[in-house]
């Protein structure tokens, strides 16, 4: 219902019949892809891809579609070679290539109108017309390898990726009219190894299986935006801003640096001397004030699993270990109770006559009132290692006699454990949980429920 009928102004909407709240998104992806595989002699083998991505969220910049290939070449070399086949039995070499694009949010090139109440309000970020797709462009070199009559199996994986123009929002000064600006920039480096080592060997009536597996990731900030950006709507030119905010809860700080991680971690702490001890004064100790330290990472150095499996007479038993090496984390948990007075920490501290300060001894109610203020306190003391040791799954599975129905089914039972034992950790929480399943907010810990251990059982049936 309108003011005046065939006037198509917002300003002839009642405020009545314009409010509404519903939120909704489209977006469409059109693809085509093509590949080939080819094979010779049974020793050279290679795979090519093409696609090409139709975005609706590009409609409107110069470029609305993105083309990324992929390339891939193995080698059997024990087809090649005259190896004995006692030692070596395979031995294969790969190699690939690949691009991949990911495409911005809807709705950022276009200067977007919102209508409330009968009124029209444009958006604070400038339209970015000229976006394009995050490229990420990548390799992969690897070796697989079996010996002894396949007794013993190791595969081995290096990759390294790079991914360009990142989208990054900055702000803008209010003569523009807007808010915030995006722009395409950057540049991350990641790559990584993967190994593998398997052996499997009968001890008497026993089938025993192992693997041992390895694992490390390395990823490093190389470009963020170029010392000065301009916006391409209007025209402005600003200083970039050196570092960026991607998550942020009182004191903690997860902060992008050029030179740095995606997974730095960055908090709060006392006032210290040249000498790194913390300054008292008037027997009294004080926060230094808007300064964000890096504490740690919270991207683990390597990891480890190990995993064994035994068969004998229809019965499995499996289990594995595996291990997180390195890395930090930090608990607002912790600081939080210390600061109401209620963890063994600050118990400790009062019937010990103060709380343990460089060398000496400090009042407890003054010093945990100060480093365990505000809504998390100074975090960065309170960073704890996230190495932990533990084992993860276990289960037990008995299949059957199959004559118990008439050679016609196979039924096998099993009982499944998750997360049951941890064998090592520093951290007053589990490490591995996390307020975000996305690239931030993680080592992070605010009251996060406690880790489950998991049990089931099984029936399977097959025909």
């Amino acid at each position: 219902m309108v003011g005046v009928p065939n006037f198509f102004h917002p300003s002839n909407i009642p405020a009545t019949e314009s409010s509404y709240n519903k939120q909704s998104l489209h977006t469409q992806t059109q693809s085509i892809y093509g590949k080939a595989e080819l094979g010779y002699r049974n020793f050279l083998y290679a795979d090519v891809t093409g696609r090409i991505d139709w975005f609706s969220t590009l409609v409107g910049t110069s470029q609305d579609y993105v083309i990324y290939p992929s390339a891939g070449l193995s080698m059997v070399l024990s087809e090649i070679v005259p190896l004995p086949k006692n030692i070596v039995s395979f031995w294969k070499i790969r190699g690939s290539y690949a691009q991949v694009g990911n495409p911005p949010s809807a709705y950022l090139p276009y200067a977007a109108v919102s209508l409330k109440n009968g009124n029209a309000t444009s958006s604070s970020y400038s339209p970015a017309s000229h976006l394009k797709a995050e490229m990420t462009k990548a390799f992969e070199l690897g070796m697989d390898l079996r010996m002894f009559d396949s007794k013993l199996n190791i595969a081995a994986t290096y990759y390294n990726s790079n991914t360009y123009n990142q989208l990054f929002k900055y702000e803008l000064p209010p003569s523009t009219g807007y808010a915030y600006a995006y722009e395409n920039a950057g540049k991350v480096n990641n790559w990584g190894i993967e190994l593998s080592v398997g052996f499997n060997q009968n001890l008497g009536p026993v089938n025993w299986n192992s693997t041992l597996i390895y694992s490390m990731n390395r990823n490093k900030i190389k470009e963020l935006l170029p010392e000065y950006v301009t916006d391409r709507a209007t025209g402005t030119t600003i200083k970039s801003p050196t570092e960026f905010t991607v998550a942020s809860a009182d004191s903690y700080r997860m902060l992008l640096k050029e030179g740095g991680s995606m997974s730095d971690i960055y908090a709060t702490k006392l006032k210290q001397d040249f000498h790194g001890d913390i300054l008292i004064s008037n027997g009294g100790v004080s926060p230094e004030e808007n300064t964000y330290i890096k504490v740690g990472s919270a991207a683990p150095k390597y990891n480890l699993g190990f995993r064994n499996s035994f068969s004998w007479k229809g019965f499995d038993f499996d289990f594995l270990i595996d291990a997180r090496v390195g890395g930090e984390v930090i608990s607002a948990t912790q600081a939080l109770m210390d600061q109401f007075g209620v963890s063994k920490q600050t118990a400790d501290a009062r019937d010990n006559g103060g709380a343990n300060v460089n060398k000496g001894k400090l009042d407890a109610e003054q010093y945990y009132g100060v480093v365990a203020s505000g809504k998390t306190g100074l975090l960065a003391h309170y960073v704890y290692s996230a190495t932990n040791v533990r084992l993860r799954e276990m289960s037990l599975s008995y299949m059957l006699p199959t004559n118990w129905f008439g050679e016609k089914l196979n039924v096998s039972l099993s009982l499944t454990g998750h997360n049951l034992l941890m064998f090592y950790k520093k951290a007053p929480f589990d490490p591995e949980l996390t307020a975000n399943t996305g690239t931030y907010y993680q080592g992070f810990d605010y009251f996060m429920p406690p880790s489950l251990r998991n049990f089931g059982f099984g029936v399977k049936v097959n025909f």
